[in-house]
């Protein structure tokens, strides 16, 4: 009879701790999956490392998920046992084959990967994935822990397609659309269309003030009725209709031009009131009506002023 009393105890302390860890291998919800490859490998010690890539993603295949691996790939259990590396990457093989490249030459990597679930739809994953080696230091396969990021990333690329299209839009539209900082007093964006309108680069209205494009005349104007339109802002946040704003400016040739701009309030990130508007070109318009306003006033044979005139400015 041999005491086996401390042998049992380091078994069953073995078996708890093996448990523990199936429990949390099960049951996280981060996905887990374990992927071997057929014989051990000596990666060091391969010559065409590049070619032998495509050998590793047609021989590694899986031999264990977690239940949240294959909720993220919505598989069945069981249904992705035996699936090679090569089939994670059916989207973009040319991505696959330099993110496996990465994992041999490093050891350890972590990245942003896209792929296809089983029933076709895009995923993209967010993982760490460790090398696994026998005692000889060959490699024999990887463990990885990732991440669903799909809903973040399909997010971002909607919000890349919009800021594309509102850019375009922006460039090419024939009014000038500007966004002011009204605590700064300054431009943060000005629209290419202000080089038709004033004969400024964008970049030169952003770097000077403000003042510098206003006729002197109505610069104080304008000043006064922003601030009203800011205080009514604070005042109603939530106002739907626009403001509107005749002014004069004074292009780079020194010439008068008019504009017609129409203006909303928002609240920045920051806490601070910023001012987007649109401005238009009515010149042609103002002239015309200084035009109609002369003749009114005017006898069109002498140009003296005609009896209008008189009866309105005798009072």
């Amino acid at each position: 009879a041999r005491d086996i009393t401390e042998r049992l105890a380091k078994e069953r302390q073995k078996q708890r701790e093996l448990d523990l860890m199936n429990l949390l291998f099960e049951q996280t919800l981060t996905g887990m999956v374990v992927m071997m490859l057929d014989e051990p490998l000596d990666w060091d010690a391969v010559e065409d490392k590049d070619g032998m890539i495509g050998r590793i993603m047609e021989t590694q295949h899986v031999v264990r998920t977690n239940a949240a691996f294959l909720n993220q790939y919505r598989a069945q259990s069981g249904e992705m046992i035996g699936t090679r590396a090569v089939d994670f990457f059916k989207h973009d093989p040319g991505a696959g084959k330099a993110l496996w490249r990465s994992l041999l030459d490093e050891k350890r990597i972590s990245a942003e990967t896209e792929g296809v679930r089983y029933d076709g739809t895009p995923l993209w994953i967010r993982g760490d994935y460790t090398c696994l080696y026998d005692s000889k230091g060959r490699f024999v396969g990887h463990f990885g822990m990732q991440l669903d990021i799909t809903d973040r990333k399909m997010g971002e690329v909607a919000l890349e397609k919009s800021e594309r299209m509102y850019r375009l839009i922006t460039e090419h539209a024939f009014d000038v659309i500007w966004v002011f900082d009204v605590t700064r007093r300054t431009f943060t964006y000005v629209s290419p269309s202000v080089t038709r309108l004033l004969g400024y680069a964008p970049e030169e209205v952003v770097r000077n003030s403000f003042l510098s494009i206003l006729h002197p005349d109505d610069a104080r104007m304008v000043h006064e009725t922003l601030r009203g339109m800011v205080k009514e802002f604070i005042r109603l946040p939530k106002r739907e209709d626009a403001w509107t704003i005749e002014v004069r400016h004074v292009a780079k040739d020194g010439s008068i031009v008019w504009s017609d701009a129409t203006v909303n309030f928002r609240y920045t990130d920051e806490g601070s009131i910023e001012a987007i508007g649109v401005s238009r070109d009515i010149t042609a318009k103002k002239a015309d009506e200084e035009k109609i306003v002369h003749l009114s006033y005017h006898d069109q044979l002498t140009g003296l002023f005609n009896r209008r005139y008189y009866e309105e400015h005798q009072h």
